[in-house]
């Protein structure tokens, strides 16, 4: 991006070093340049310092709001079919989401590419999987204008929790596909 000073490459004592070799103090340099997508998976305390590990947390938070803004409005008889995927949905991939972010901040799995392409299947299926339950969502509420307010203002609001979850699952596949295109099999 024009404007912008070149990313520098660290050395061992944690600055960096400019072409003229003078060295700059970390601290100094804004935060958009210090996070990367880097071809390794988060793995330890990485989860917490590179954006790919961090972005899980709000997945986290975000899909269990939405989640139990359902379970709130009682899921009345008449929309129990679209509710039950979206609970399914937000239900298995809060699960998944946490197994993998333990996982990663446990520094279980090896980095290969195999869990590079499972993290990445992970994240598009549920990005997909997100999405349909948030078109759903967005129907019920639609449908429960006329069943009084209290049910619509949450059906409402986890709408709007399950379209943020989605384009959270988004972000982390654009991410996890960088990744993977960055890696690829070895």
């Amino acid at each position: 991006m024009a404007g912008m000073p070149p990313v520098l490459p660290l050395t061992a004592a944690g600055t960096q070093r400019a072409a003229n070799n003078d060295y700059v103090n970390r601290a100094s340099i804004p935060l958009y340049e210090q996070v990367s997508v880097a071809p390794t998976l988060p793995l330890g305390s990485q989860v917490f310092k590179r954006l790919s590990g961090f972005i899980i947390v709000p997945e986290l938070i975000f899909g269990a709001m939405s989640c139990m803004l359902i379970i709130g409005t009682g899921i009345p008889p008449e929309t129990r079919l679209g509710q039950g995927w979206v609970m399914f949905v937000t239900v298995t991939t809060f699960f998944l989401a946490l197994t993998l972010f333990l996982l990663y901040l446990f520094s279980i799995p090896k980095d290969t590419f195999a869990w590079v392409l499972l993290d990445t299947c992970f994240y598009c299926m549920a990005f997909v999987f997100y999405f349909s339950a948030a078109v759903l969502q967005c129907n019920t509420t639609a449908e429960t204008w006329t069943n009084g307010l209290n049910n619509y203002y949450l059906n409402a609001t986890a709408t709007v929790f399950t379209f943020i979850t989605t384009l959270l699952y988004g972000f982390s596949s654009c991410i996890s596909l960088t990744r993977w295109r960055q890696r690829g099999p070895r």
